[in-house]
């Protein structure tokens, strides 16, 4: 799917109600493969040598300097209490 169709299906927000879910998915996601196949060729998926962006490097940079286990006990501590 293309980035313009996912933008404009965030931009419409959450549903109305229920009813609307089908449409939804069935826009989200056609059934006809032909459209999904020419979206991305095959090369184009699992590219490991290729750089990750650099929002995804710092995120990962910042989620492996901070979260150590102290700080995994203390999270532990305050959302698994059961008081």
């Amino acid at each position: 799917m293309s980035t313009d169709t996912d933008n404009a299906l965030r931009a419409q927000g959450p549903l109305e109600d229920l009813e609307h879910w089908e449409e939804f998915l069935q826009q989200r996601y056609p059934e006809n493969e032909a459209n999904i196949e020419t979206a991305k060729s095959k090369t184009q998926f699992r590219d490991y040598p290729k750089e990750a962006r650099p929002s995804v490097k710092e995120f990962y940079r910042l989620n492996h300097t901070h979260q150590t286990f102290d700080f995994v006990q203390q999270k532990k501590k305050q959302y698994l209490s059961l008081d």
